[in-house]
C-alpha cells in the first residue's frame, strides 16, 4: 500500500508505505519527509522486483530546492528498510514520477509529468544494476503541442516481454480537454504506436495499465 499522509499541524504531506500480511496483519510501515519543511511529499506508485523479491520500488515527488523533483526509493520488502533513494529531475521546473515497472532483467521503467510552463508525458528507463546513480538509458517525451497551458500527463506504465506501455492524458487542440492516451514502446525506447480516445464534457484520463497474458492491453 502506497500513498501520503497529512501532517496535522502544517497541512502538508509525507510519504507512507505500508505492508500487510495475507491475513491483514500489519508487517511494517515506512514514512518519509524530505529535507524541505512544509512540503508536499507524495508517493504515487509501487512495484515489486520480479527477480529479487526482497526489493520494492516506490516513486513519487518531493519538494526540493528550488523545485519539486521526482523521487525513486528501493525498500526491503520484508522489513521496510531503506536500501537507497535518489532524486530524479529533468530540465523542467517540476517532475513528479507517478508509476514504475520492472522487466525480467531488473531494468526499471518510469513515467510521469514534466512541467515547464506546459506539461509533457515523460517516460524513461534506468539500468537495474546502477539505478541508484546512473543516467537514463533512454528518455521519451510526448507533447500534444497545444501550447503553454497544455496538461499532458503520464500516469501508468507496464512492461511485459518486449513491450513498454504508458498511459495518461493529452490535451485536445479543439476543446482543451484531455484525451485518454496510450503509447507502446519496445524495450529500447522505440515508439511502436500511439492511440487516444477523445475526451468529452469532462475529458478522459488513463490512470493505470496492465498487459494481459495474450499481449492485450487494459487501461
Amino acid at each position: 500500500l502506497v500513498g501520503y499522509e497529512g501532517q496535522t499541524i502544517s497541512g502538508y504531506f509525507d510519504w507512507r508505505v505500508v505492508s500487510w500480511s495475507s491475513t491483514g496483519t500489519l508487517r511494517w510501515s515506512w514514512s518519509y519527509n524530505h529535507a524541505v519543511s512544509g512540503a508536499y511529499d507524495e508517493a504515487y506508485g509501487i512495484e515489486a522486483d520480479n527477480q529479487n523479491p526482497a526489493w520494492l520500488y516506490v516513486v513519487g515527488r518531493v519538494s526540493d530546492t528550488p523545485t519539486e523533483k521526482g523521487h525513486i526509493v528501493r525498500l526491503n520488502s520484508t522489513n521496510g528498510g531503506l536500501l537507497w533513494r535518489r532524486l530524479y529531475d529533468t530540465t523542467s521546473n517540476v517532475f513528479p514520477i507517478t508509476a514504475v515497472a520492472v522487466d525480467s532483467s531488473n531494468n526499471l521503467y518510469f513515467t510521469g509529468t514534466a512541467f515547464s510552463g506546459s506539461s509533457n508525458i515523460n517516460t524513461f528507463k534506468l539500468s537495474g544494476n546502477t539505478a541508484s546513480t546512473s543516467v537514463a538509458v533512454w528518455t521519451r517525451t510526448i507533447d500534444s503541442g497545444t501550447g503553454v497551458f497544455s496538461a499532458d500527463n503520464g500516469y501508468g506504465i507496464a512492461v511485459k516481454n518486449n513491450d513498454v506501455i504508458v498511459t495518461g492524458g493529452l490535451n485536445r487542440s479543439d476543446n482543451g480537454l484531455q484525451a485518454m492516451t496510450t503509447i507502446k514502446y519496445d524495450l529500447s525506447g522505440n515508439q511502436i504506436w500511439q492511440t487516444s480516445i477523445p475526451g468529452t464534457s469532462g475529458g478522459y484520463y488513463g490512470r493505470d495499465v496492465k498487459i494481459a497474458s495474450d499481449g492485450g492491453i487494459i487501461v
